[in-house]
């Protein structure tokens, strides 16, 4: 039996207790190794998550036109003193306006008139006229878009800085008319029958007007429109599915 102190032989004891330091150490090393690999994995997510943050801040510098798109332009309006007649454009929504010339506080405020009416109507805002509407001889009306849906025979002037739109009931003179911009519109679904002949710039009909029409610049009948009367003007366009019924003269010049 070999000696338990011979340094070239190995008892059984020794050789269990050198087999679990190694299984341990081999343990040790697969966690260490796991682990290293856990902070591997982390630190390579960090490094993707800073390059794409930095592609992105890369990408925004370089494309300042998806920035701008987000920019909303103020709209610009057309504003017409109606103290002094002077012209001039505001841009954005209005509170408080006053004329740049006669120095007037204009009233911005949109009107809408039904019953009976005694005094004129100031603004630059916009104008309704309902079809229960009744007026006093003698008045004015002045606003941006002025609607036409009542009887304004008895007014004596009616000026519309933008537009001036037509319905079933309206009922005017027309040198009444002092639509500024020149622009005359019949809505769809609306039947416009006037006794008096009239002028304007522009004229679009979708719905159906019967009556004289002088026009200055051009005219268009759209799909569903309808003209019955007169027409003289230099130009007249009449889209699909519009119609006329009457006398034309086309390219007579007309002074408003």
């Amino acid at each position: 039996m070999a000696k338990r102190d011979d340094p070239n032989v190995i008892d059984g004891f020794a050789s269990v207790q050198a087999l679990k330091r190694a299984s341990a150490r081999k343990q040790g090393g697969v966690k260490a190794k796991i682990h290293e690999s856990a902070d591997e994995d982390a630190g390579a997510a960090k490094v993707a998550s800073a390059k794409a943050a930095a592609a992105a801040d890369a990408s925004a510098a370089l494309s300042p036109a998806r920035a701008s798109a987000n920019v909303v332009v103020p709209q610009k309006r057309l504003v017409i003193c109606y103290s002094c007649g002077y012209s001039h454009t505001v841009s954005g929504r209005m509170q408080n306006s006053y004329c740049p010339k006669c120095k007037t506080k204009l009233i911005t405020e949109d009107v809408t008139v039904g019953g009976k009416h005694t005094e004129d109507i100031l603004t630059i805002g916009n104008v309704t006229v309902t079809a229960d509407a009744e007026f006093s001889d003698g008045l004015t009306i002045t606003g941006q878009r002025v609607v036409l849906d009542g009887d304004v025979t008895p007014v004596v002037s009616i000026t519309a800085s933008e537009a001036l739109e037509m319905r079933s009931n309206a009922k005017f003179r027309g040198e009444s008319i002092h639509n500024i911009t020149g622009r005359v519109i019949v809505p769809a679904e609306n039947n416009v029958k006037l006794d008096s002949p009239f002028t304007c710039t522009e004229l679009e009909i979708s719905g159906a007007l019967h009556a004289e029409v002088s026009v200055e610049s051009s005219a268009h009948i759209m799909p569903g429109g309808l003209l019955e009367g007169s027409f003289r003007g230099p130009s007249l366009i009449v889209h699909d599915g519009g119609g006329l019924i009457g006398s034309v003269q086309v390219g007579v010049q007309v002074g408003v």
